[in-house]
């Protein structure tokens, strides 16, 4: 395929970035739609209101956890893409796969605020959160064994522990989906431990 490189193709890679981030920016506003806005009756004399926001605890909960997922997801594409010297149809390709989980996350964000106490609600949450980190992973390797990075991993140990923090998040996501049939709840506790293994992963 035809590679673009990017000191040539410098107004390309910013439209690639800006439709990126663009979608990225789009799907994190949209996770705050999953949150019902509690309806109360004026002629109601009791105040309900505190009962209802309760009610909706599970979507508020939801809501926080994709916008930190998809945060971190973001500063992690983001990083990546600039470290790019070069681009091809493939690492586009890969990077819409990316796209399309990344705008399908509302989606599962609203099942896992209505259903997360089911395993219906809480599997297609982890394995759309795994297909993302996946297709990430795969970008980077693409881009290590092709020679697209402007500054490759200086030393093996490096390359480890990069393809680690793109490895560790689909794993632990993958594990916790038939988890859920299981236990939801310990699926869901499953995913603090991708805070745990940020920090146990060395830079180098």
């Amino acid at each position: 395929m035809t590679l673009h490189d990017r000191e040539e193709s410098e107004l390309e890679f910013g439209r690639v970035l800006a439709f990126s981030d663009g979608v990225f920016a789009i799907a994190i506003t949209l996770l705050v739609l999953s949150i019902d806005i509690p309806t109360v009756p004026e002629a109601s004399n009791t105040l309900p209101l505190p009962e209802e926001l309760w009610d909706v605890r599970w979507q508020v909960v939801a809501y926080f956890i994709s916008f930190a997922v998809v945060g971190l997801f973001w500063v992690h594409h983001h990083r990546m893409l600039a470290n790019l010297r070069g681009f091809d149809g493939t690492l586009m390709a890969l990077n819409l796969v990316v796209l399309c989980f990344i705008a399908l996350l509302p989606v599962p964000t609203e099942l896992l605020g209505e259903y997360g106490n089911e395993a219906w609600g809480v599997w297609p949450y982890a394995v759309c959160m795994a297909c993302v980190s996946l297709a990430m992973g795969a970008i980077f390797r693409y881009a290590h064994r092709n020679d697209l990075l402007r500054e490759p991993p200086a030393t093996p140990a490096a390359l480890r522990a990069q393809q680690l923090r793109t490895l560790v998040p689909a794993v632990v996501f993958l594990l916790s989906a038939p988890m859920a049939f299981v236990s939801p709840l310990l699926a869901t506790g499953m995913w603090a431990l991708l805070l745990v293994t940020r920090y146990l992963i060395p830079a180098e």
